[in-house]
């Protein structure tokens, strides 16, 4: 679930990040600062904070060392060693923006198919993930003006940068000021249409499922679906769906894939000498791929592991 206040946290200080780094510009300083922006927003998308989390900021602290070095030994920003600084930075940047902004476009991808629609901070990170990648188009067209002298491409490429960081900061705070929670409470609402029906036929409805497909094996046939599950449970197809999304909590193939899971857990037990992909089909699975995956999401190791474990313990 994407958490609004952490995202809210992370936003407020990447725009007090932004309004530090434009504070340097109009000094004339140059601290590394570009180099937090994809670390930084990447937490609004990752699922938690591991160990080595801290080696994302490793760029950043390793430029801060060479900055501080030369800001001490060399005042002439036009010396050599600061030209090299600089070209070394911009694309350090560059790359960072790149690589954290696919990152980040990937992971909120996955996120809003998972929660089936979209909030207004994902809609922002969204947003920011693609003007990193501009940024960093924009920035390695600076290296190259800058480096090799290439042509004049008609525009001013720092403007251009400014532009779009005073646009995002812009963004933030309107965000940070104009949206509360409220906007993690809709999609909530969104996920939970009303129920068509009480609790007591909700009972009923649970208990003909589960007999029918647990009698029947019909989870284990790999051309099942929805339309079938209600012609042989005799419940509308519309129940159905409501029975699944709302009461159990999960979509139609989560059902299947979980009672799949549960069968080849039993196969695993009962048999040591079960081959995998053999299974898989047995379960109902059209491949092996499939099967470790929804194998893995069930019980968080892969089946081949699963069985050496429950053999060998």
């Amino acid at each position: 679930m994407f958490n609004m206040t952490t995202l809210k946290s992370i936003l407020a200080f990447v725009l007090l990040l932004a309004a530090v780094h434009f504070s340097c510009f109009y000094f004339n300083e140059r601290p590394p600062l570009g180099l937090l922006y994809g670390p930084l927003l990447f937490l609004t998308v990752a699922k938690s904070i591991k160990k080595g989390y801290w080696l994302h900021y490793l760029p950043f602290a390793i430029s801060g060392v060479a900055f501080s070095i030369l800001k001490f030994k060399e005042q002439d920003v036009n010396a050599g060693p600061w030209e090299n600084y600089f070209l070394l930075y911009f694309i350090s940047v560059g790359i960072s923006l790149f690589v954290y902004s696919c990152l980040i476009w990937k992971s909120n991808k996955k996120n809003i198919a998972k929660t089936e629609g979209i909030s207004i901070g994902q809609e922002l990170v969204q947003l920011l993930a693609y003007g990193g990648l501009i940024s960093s188009l924009l920035i390695g067209l600076l290296v190259l003006k800058k480096k090799w002298h290439a042509t004049d491409f008609g525009f001013d490429l720092n403007w251009m940068l400014f532009f779009l960081l005073g646009t995002f900061m812009l963004l933030i705070g309107i965000y940070l000021l104009c949206y509360e929670d409220k906007t993690a409470i809709s999609l909530t609402a969104k996920k939970e249409p009303q129920q068509c029906f009480d609790d007591t036929m909700s009972a009923n409805y649970i208990e003909t499922l589960d007999k029918c497909v647990r009698e029947t094996d019909l989870y284990r046939n790999p051309d099942i679906s929805l339309d079938m599950l209600a012609s042989q449970t005799t419940i509308p197809r519309h129940h159905l769906t409501r029975l699944l999304n709302v009461y159990l909590g999960k979509n139609f193939y989560q059902y299947i894939a979980e009672l799949r899971i549960e069968y080849a857990l039993g196969c695993l037990k009962n048999d040591a000498g079960i081959k995998i992909e053999s299974l898989a089909y047995e379960c109902g699975f059209n491949s092996k791929t499939s099967f470790n995956r929804y194998f893995k999401e069930y019980t968080g190791y892969l089946p081949s592991y699963y069985k050496t474990i429950i053999h060998h313990s």
